[in-house]
């Protein structure tokens, strides 16, 4: 395999081997500085969810159901609708969600890379063929 084809190949293995983000805990606290330390991760957290989504819109897939939930949970935390132990407990189920459609997103990718591979292997081919 010459290197073009090699840089190809290794490129979709590191994207194959992306390493995710470890998991996000908040520990509550019971005084009004450490709850809104708590609040403010957790909208951090979940503007990072938002960012997970891009590989999978780009791919096609629709997320807007899932972009809806993180808006809805991100009012209501700030809103005060929510105690933070709950906004916690709803994070972790959407947090799962999103990454299997962000997996979904990359598989996606992957495949897309791969027929471009096999595509630019087989014009190229066609074209040293004719020289």
């Amino acid at each position: 395999m010459n290197k073009p084809y090699t840089l190809l190949v290794v490129l979709t293995l590191l994207i194959l081997l992306q390493i995710e983000r470890g998991p996000f805990v908040v520990y509550p606290c019971q005084n009004s500085t450490g709850e809104l330390s708590g609040k403010i991760r957790l909208l951090k957290e979940l503007d990072s969810l938002k960012q997970d989504l891009r590989i999978p819109e780009i791919t096609g897939i629709d997320v807007s159901r899932y972009l809806e939930k993180i808006n809805s949970l991100e009012h209501r935390l700030i809103a005060g609708e929510i105690s933070i132990e709950q906004a916690i407990s709803e994070y972790d189920v959407l947090r799962a969600e999103v990454y299997h459609v962000k997996i979904e997103g990359i598989k996606r990718l992957l495949l897309y890379i791969l027929i471009a591979e096999v595509f630019i292997i087989v014009l190229i081919s066609v074209v040293i063929a004719k020289i």
